[in-house]
């Protein structure tokens, strides 16, 4: 360890031996008061989201005042409102985020859960018949009476859709995976 001198307050620091020769500044917020005074490296920039004015050393590119800008400024970003708290927030487009924090996720999944048990139920097998005996036991895409018919959610009970009759519909397993978007392969049909 070697001792120098500040530049800006004239306080004696210690440095180490490797930074000997670096060094001229006790501390980061010295270094930054002295170039104010002389001026140099230091230069006015606007930033490029928000428009506000902000000092930037020159070697720094000095695009945007803070790293908020710079991510709200990238492309396809859309504001989201969060499902559990309600606050707005922003994401890529491509993302398919509806909390804006996994606590705010994790306490919607469990206000709004779903016991798998329940479709084994008797109650569900019921809504269920019901359902098959009001569409005739037959697809209501195609008309096909086939013996293995699944019972689909018009609006899916995860975004909100109940077990009620008029929310189900008949279909059979090929119309079933083209409404959920699923690729038919050939060997399924």
């Amino acid at each position: 360890m070697s001792t120098k001198i500040c530049l800006n307050c004239n306080k004696d620091f210690y440095v180490p031996k490797c930074r000997n020769d670096k060094a001229l500044y006790c501390s980061t917020k010295c270094k930054y008061e002295h170039k104010k005074k002389i001026g140099r490296s230091l230069r006015d920039c606007k930033c490029k989201f928000c428009g506000k004015e902000f000092k930037v050393e020159r070697r720094l590119l000095g695009k945007f005042c803070s790293e908020e800008c710079f991510h709200l400024s990238k492309r396809n970003r859309i504001d989201k409102i969060c499902r559990n708290c309600g606050k707005t927030f922003t994401i890529k487009k491509t993302t398919t985020m509806n909390c804006c924090s996994m606590k705010c996720r994790l306490e919607h999944q469990s206000k709004h859960k779903r016991d798998r048990k329940y479709y084994s139920s008797p109650e569900w097998r019921k809504t269920r018949m019901r359902a098959l005996v009001r569409d005739d036991f037959k697809c209501v895409g195609c008309g096909d009476e086939s013996l293995e018919l699944h019972v689909h959610h018009i609006i899916p009970v995860s975004k909100g859709g109940s077990d009620l009759l008029d929310n189900l519909k008949s279909l059979c397993i090929k119309c079933h995976r083209e409404t959920h978007g699923y690729k038919i392969k050939i060997h399924d049909v």
